[in-house]
């Protein structure tokens, strides 16, 4: 998609939560500009403060720097938008509710559930996001999905790499236009392939 939009003249950038979308893995591919530096994120700070475990890896990587928190994404993502004024594309990901769950103080005393409280978090940056997309001329079209849901005990499951039950396999995909329609109707910047 994001060659297809590049040829025909979008701005494309992606900002990037982890590590399995890294540009290593080829994933940015036709993007102007794609944002996957972990290096300097609180959490990679707080990760290498860590001790490791037993292997001599935290959480089974060899590496601190494996992601970055739902507001540094945010921050990177409106500081491009901010750059944009004609058509764009920019692809968004976010890995808070990913175990470890480590919401911010403000969310973890909020909810009994760390899931929970990583998922009201990252619900917080995603609305910060819109709310500036919905500011900005014409009209957008927002898609949000979810690459797994976490099974939380159902079926013995505590995360997501086993069973194939709704529990880790029922996502949403949701897509709504943001933005005032024109003058006469219509949708403005439409795009037909």
């Amino acid at each position: 998609l994001a060659e297809i939009l590049a040829e025909d003249g979008f701005d494309t950038a992606a900002v990037i939560g982890a590590f399995p979308l890294a540009a290593r893995f080829g994933l940015a591919q036709g993007f102007d500009h794609y944002d996957d530096d972990f290096s300097s994120s609180a959490l990679t700070a707080r990760h290498r403060r860590r001790p490791a475990d037993s292997s001599g890896s935290w959480i089974g990587h060899s590496f601190a720097d494996f992601e970055r928190a739902g507001d540094e994404v945010t921050d990177r993502a409106l500081a491009w938008l901010g750059e944009r004024d004609e058509r764009w594309f920019l692809f968004v990901h976010y890995f808070d509710a990913h175990w470890p769950y480590a919401a911010p103080a403000e969310y973890a005393m909020r909810f009994s559930s760390p899931y929970d409280a990583e998922l009201a978090f990252a619900d917080n940056e995603l609305s910060r996001l819109l709310a500036a997309v919905q500011k900005m001329p014409g009209r957008t079209l927002v898609v949000f999905t979810s690459d797994h849901g976490e099974g939380l005990g159902d079926h013995g499951e505590t995360l997501h790499n086993r069973y194939l039950y709704d529990s880790t396999q029922h996502v949403p995909l949701v897509m709504a236009l943001e933005g005032a329609l024109p003058a006469g109707g219509g949708v403005a910047g439409s795009y037909t392939p």
